[in-house]
């Protein structure tokens, strides 16, 4: 089954309509394109598609910049891909205690105490130890599953 669209994205999308100056008939449009009445039944795939043509559209009329990296600080990249590693070890499925969860590892690990403010150099201190506790995390699943 296809990942659902993810809150941020569904945000994303209507900050665009907002952006774009699109009319409800028009966003629909954009949508019934993905074969959906409403954001909320996209696929994250879909609603990425979706988001990156919009994205094109509003900065070539200079409605939408991208968000700049600091000097010094972690990328989207690296974030996200501690996001992701995050999510698949995390024990919970609930995404507020997750990410409370996330950024207390973080803070016992590097001493900052939220990934938006990580270092590149933080970052790339997290992503072996990420690394290696999904390894261990794949590891005791396939174990579990074997004997079971």
């Amino acid at each position: 089954m296809p990942t659902k669209i993810t809150k941020s994205q569904q945000r994303t999308l209507h900050v665009l309509k907002r952006k774009l100056s699109l009319d409800d008939s028009t966003y629909r449009s954009i949508l019934s394109d993905y074969g959906v009445k409403s954001s909320s039944d996209l696929s994250f795939n879909n609603a990425a598609d979706c988001l990156s043509k919009l994205i094109a559209t509003a900065k070539s009329i200079g409605k939408w910049q991208d968000n700049k990296v600091k000097d010094g600080m972690a990328n989207f990249r690296q974030l996200a891909k501690i996001r992701a590693i995050w999510e698949e070890v995390s024990f919970t499925s609930d995404p507020v205690k997750r990410k409370k969860a996330l950024d207390n590892f973080i803070q016992n690990k590097t001493g900052i105490s939220r990934i938006e403010w990580l270092t590149r150099e933080a970052a790339q201190k997290m992503l072996p130890i990420l690394d290696d506790m999904r390894l261990r995390y794949r590891a005791k699943n396939d174990k579990e599953i074997s004997n079971g």
